[in-house]
């Protein structure tokens, strides 16, 4: 090999080196990427929870609507770990009023994306596979919990990318949910005016003050093992005249 061909080559493992280099640069820059590909898929058959703390409740009431539940809580339901967060869902079936029909059955730990409130590094998020068992059989479920703000969250994983959740659940006010729910809020700002928009908002009806944002037509108003909220959906826009 002369110094020419010599050279070629050095510059073309480089060149090489250096389209690797970068391929990594680029996907440790998008943390969580896989939990962005997953509300983004599977955000029109997603229910989005902040402040959602252990209420499993709509893993039964709205698994009909929603396959995906995107729940986020800064407490991180009490959990510190994804391990902690495996032996609260292993008894996920004696924590509803689903008994039985709802069954865990394993979960994963995945990158926790930045802009959910938190330091990542000093957070976690999980995605869990589960099943219920209904009169068409047994349907599986995911539930992928981050541990962040949820207005920040929503922002991250919804709003930036032009997709909104089919049903949004804003129904723990002792947790954080009273500021979350204000019309004037954040999060109602976020939902009011993104590019999508929730079908469905589950909350407390008649609404507390401020809490009305235009979600306001009555789907169901009681929920057996799930006291006080109801689900509400946005009304059509007017026909255009012609």
């Amino acid at each position: 090999m002369n110094d020419e061909d010599t050279r070629e080559l050095l510059e073309d493992m480089g060149a090489e080196a250096l389209r690797i280099a970068n391929l990594a640069k680029s996907e440790r820059s998008v943390r969580g990427k896989e939990i962005f590909d997953l509300v983004k898929s599977g955000g029109q058959s997603a229910l989005y929870y902040p402040a959602s703390g252990k209420d499993w409740e709509p893993l039964h009431h709205l698994s009909q609507r929603c396959d995906l539940f995107v729940y986020c809580d800064d407490g991180g339901c009490g959990c510190r770990s994804v391990s902690d967060f495996e032996i609260e869902l292993r008894e996920i079936h004696n924590r509803t009023s689903a008994g039985d029909r709802l069954q865990f059955q394993a979960v994963r730990v995945v990158d926790c994306p930045d802009n959910v409130g938190r330091n990542p590094e000093q957070s976690w998020a999980a995605l869990a596979n589960l099943t219920i068992r209904d009169t068409n059989g047994i349907r599986p479920l995911r539930l992928l919990y981050v541990q962040g703000y949820g207005e920040m969250a929503y922002d991250t994983l919804f709003h930036a990318q032009s997709v909104a959740p089919r049903i949004i659940c804003i129904c723990v006010p002792g947790a954080g949910g009273e500021q979350l729910g204000k019309r004037t809020g954040k999060l109602a700002r976020l939902v009011t005016q993104g590019a999508a928009k929730p079908e469905f908002i589950v909350t407390h009806h008649p609404f507390f003050d401020d809490w009305d944002w235009g979600w306001n037509q009555v789907v169901q108003s009681e929920f057996t093992g799930w006291r006080g909220v109801s689900l509400l959906a946005r009304p059509a826009p007017p026909a255009a005249v012609t």
